[in-house]
């Protein structure tokens, strides 16, 4: 569908005790460890969370093996330029959907892109509105019959369920296709004939 499931989640650092800092995507878009390789080498503590390195009010706490010198310097300066926007609290952390612009999930908004992915699909995107004149059942029947999803015989058969036999089970006179099962056979045509 082209919904990428990482970037649908935004984790919440909140009290950031659960989040570690250098090796997980909470900031940006990319791992602390990868834009700052310099600084990642001289951590000591290559595991720490944001809440041990972010001390709050701009104040960090960092454990280096040795002093930042020339580019590592600068590195830390765009850091903690970096950190100078985030906050942390006393919550515990969490997760929250990115898509919608509200940070909540719904399968209802969720259905929805799944719908507009589908029918850009579609040559005709008209064809596929629901009428509220049909019931929902007999619209999947439809568009099941359509697409050639029905479970008869010969369908089953292509997609390796073993059978005793293919042939329709009512009439025994051809085999078990949809065109079969809804038009040819003798006892459908008795129920198209007492339907007009």
């Amino acid at each position: 569908m082209g919904i990428s499931f990482k970037k649908s989640f935004i984790k919440q650092i909140g009290n950031g005790l659960e989040t570690s800092f250098w090796n997980e995507i909470w900031i940006g878009n990319t791992k602390l460890k990868e834009v700052y390789p310099r600084l990642f080498r001289l951590e000591v503590q290559k595991d720490a969370p944001v809440g041990l390195r972010l001390q709050g009010n701009g104040l960090f706490n960092w454990a280096w093996a040795r002093q930042p010198l020339g580019r590592g310097l600068d590195e830390l300066e765009s850091l903690e330029a970096q950190l100078a926007e985030v906050s942390i609290g006393p919550e515990n952390e969490k997760w929250s959907w990115n898509l919608d612009g509200e940070n909540r999930f719904t399968v209802k908004f969720l259905s929805g892109i799944c719908d507009d992915y589908i029918l850009q699909l579609e040559s005709n995107p008209t064809s596929t509105l629901r009428n509220n004149l049909v019931p929902k059942k007999i619209e999947i029947f439809v568009w099941r019959l359509m697409k050639k999803r029905l479970p008869v015989r010969i369908e089953l058969d292509k997609r390796g369920i073993d059978l005793h036999s293919v042939r329709c089970p009512i009439c025994d006179d051809d085999l078990e296709t949809t065109d079969h099962i809804i038009l040819h056979c003798p006892y459908a045509h008795d129920v198209w004939s007492r339907i007009f």
